[in-house]
Formats: structure tokens, C-alpha cells, sequence
């Protein structure tokens, strides 16, 4: 019984470890297949006369004092472990091996 039951941890233990070890995969890329329709000269002008105006009053607004500058939307964290993915995978793996390493010898010893 307790080495059926050795033999099923061990097995988990493996299959955590091989999941652990394949890390991040990146996600297959696909091509979008969207297709827009030409868009008229005349409404391009429009758009560019708006986009120079509304860059002439910015720029204005700016130079004036007037431009209040945004919270920052995201703020970092101000503390940081400063460890990379990989070093904490690997301190997980040593940690799960000690373990297995701990109960085989256990094991092993009390036959």
C-alpha cells in the first residue's frame, strides 16, 4: 500500500514539476484579416485641418501655462522584490526536490 501510494506523489510531484518547468508560452499569432474601405480625399482634409487645429491649440495652451499635465493613470509599486520569473521557479523546484528528496528517504528508511 505505501508504495502505491509512494508511486501516485511521485507522479503529481513530476507532473507539477514539468508544468512549473514549461513556464510561459507565448500565444499563437494570427493574422487579422480585416479590410477597411478607402476613405475619400475630401474627408481626409477635413480630418487633418481638425488634427492641425486641435495640435496648434495644445501647443498654444502649452506654451500659455495652461496645460495641466495628467496623474499618472498607472503608478508603479514602490517596492520591488527584484526577482526575475525564472529565479522563483527555480527556488519553488529546489523547495518541491527537497521535499521529495525528504519523503523517499523517509520512505526508503522505514521498511
Amino acid at each position: 500500500m505505501k508504495k502505491i501510494v509512494t508511486c501516485g506523489i511521485v507522479a503529481a510531484l513530476i507532473c507539477c514539476v514539468c508544468v512549473m518547468a514549461q513556464g510561459k508560452t507565448e500565444p499563437e499569432k494570427t493574422k487579422a484579416t480585416t479590410t477597411t474601405a478607402p476613405v475619400p480625399a475630401s474627408t481626409d482634409a477635413k480630418r487633418n485641418e481638425k488634427l492641425r487645429a486641435d495640435v496648434q491649440r495644445l501647443v498654444a495652451d502649452a506654451k500659455a501655462g495652461k496645460l495641466k499635465v495628467p496623474a499618472e493613470q498607472f503608478p508603479q509599486p514602490t517596492h520591488r522584490n527584484n526577482m526575475s520569473t525564472g529565479a522563483k521557479i527555480a527556488i519553488v523546484a529546489i523547495i518541491a526536490g527537497t521535499v521529495f528528496l525528504i519523503f523517499m528517504f523517509h520512505a526508503i528508511n522505514s521498511d
